[in-house]
């Protein structure tokens, strides 16, 4: 029988359970400094080695305790989700599951501490294979990434594992013009569905938003609407005006008391229901590829051009930083037009203008 090796104080043990060979180690918990024993490998030798890794991810921060690693890229996922309807109040998450599912088709039995970089880029490289595009690709991975800081969050990792997200092709250029979007409110069906539209097209406000709107959120003595968290953090208020005030009249019309929701379908919350309507609306309406989320970007637009201040414009929409609104300013064809006719007109204006001729050499006395 061989003698056990020796080992520096601090850094753990090797020992067989029958066919298996295990480790422990002393680790910091909630409950302090305990001794953590698990299964390692099939042979001695290995067995040092996964010990070797645990005892440099104490010493480097990187640890992940035994019950987070036995987490699955599934559990967090769903966990994730829950935390999405339960504490963000985010029901209609249909597009948010259609990039989950891959996820979890390829990575969903791993465990926390299987989930390395090398798997990640490797499910990248899949997704590329099959032609997928870079933009899915990378919404795929920052559901990862969000599921992981999630579980950080409410202390069940240490850390957030770092997740690769490819670049995609660059921000969506997509925006909406009046008449297309006269178009797809006309094939939406009537009532909340389209007054959701109409509101985010005036407002930019993002859909979560706008059908997380609950009767709180409206004073109808000041005539505001207040919205109290955001994606970004910040709250912002909008004066109910025009169009947005006839959104918010027809709702008041189709109140229901067992509802609180100010958007609803008979007295159900607008849901996954919506996504499926705007799209085939979009399609009838010639324009497939179109997302709601481009209408944003369609009420950053027409604010500008309305002449409306970058200062105010960014209090309605909700945009915190002049980076991100300057990128939801598409600029389109007709607006380079619009701008080449300006400096035409104005250069025939100064031509007018003009009074004083130059005299010719044999003018001059």
């Amino acid at each position: 029988m061989t003698a056990p090796r020796k080992r520096a104080r601090g850094s753990g043990r090797v020992f067989q359970r029958g066919n298996r060979w295990w480790i422990a180690y002393y680790a910091r918990t909630e409950a302090g400094a305990q001794e953590v024993r698990e299964p390692a490998a099939d042979t001695e030798r290995e067995a040092y080695g996964v010990l070797a890794d645990r005892v440099a991810s104490l010493r480097d921060g990187t640890y992940i305790g035994l019950a987070a690693r036995r987490r699955t890229v599934t559990e967090l996922i769903a966990a994730h989700e829950s935390y999405l309807r339960d504490e963000r109040g985010i029901t209609d998450l249909m597009r948010w599951r259609s990039h989950a599912v891959p996820l979890g088709e390829a990575l969903g039995l791993l465990r926390v501490d299987q989930l390395t970089l090398a798997r990640m880029q490797g499910y990248i490289a899949a997704r590329r294979t099959v032609g997928r595009e870079p933009t899915t690709i990378a919404r795929e991975m920052q559901i990862l990434r969000a599921a992981l800081r999630t579980a950080w969050k409410r202390g069940e990792l240490p850390r957030v594992p770092y997740v690769p997200v490819p670049t995609d092709n660059g921000p969506r250029q997509g925006f909406v013009e009046i008449e297309t979007f006269d178009r797809i409110l006309e094939r939406l069906p009537a009532g909340a569905y389209q007054h959701v539209a109409a509101f985010g097209y005036l407002t930019g406000w993002r859909r979560g938003e706008i059908v997380g709107l609950t009767w709180a959120n409206i004073f109808r003595e000041s005539q505001e609407i207040r919205l109290y968290e955001s994606k970004n953090g910040h709250g912002r208020v909008v004066p109910m005006l025009l169009g947005i005030a006839a959104a918010i009249d027809a709702r008041i019309a189709a109140r229901r008391p067992d509802c609180p929701s100010v958007f609803h379908d008979d007295g159900v919350p607008i849901g996954d229901g919506f996504t499926r309507a705007w799209n085939a609306a979009c399609r009838a309406a010639g324009v497939p590829d179109l997302l709601f989320h481009d209408l944003r970007r369609s009420a950053v637009r027409n604010l500008i051009r309305a002449g409306v201040s970058k200062v105010v414009a960014k209090t309605i929409s909700g945009h915190r930083s002049d980076m991100v609104f300057d990128r939801y300013d598409i600029t389109s064809t007709e607006d380079q037009a619009d701008a080449l006719a300006r400096v035409a007109a104005y250069h025939e204006q100064r031509r007018a203008a003009r009074t004083v001729v130059p005299f010719a050499a044999g003018d001059v006395a």
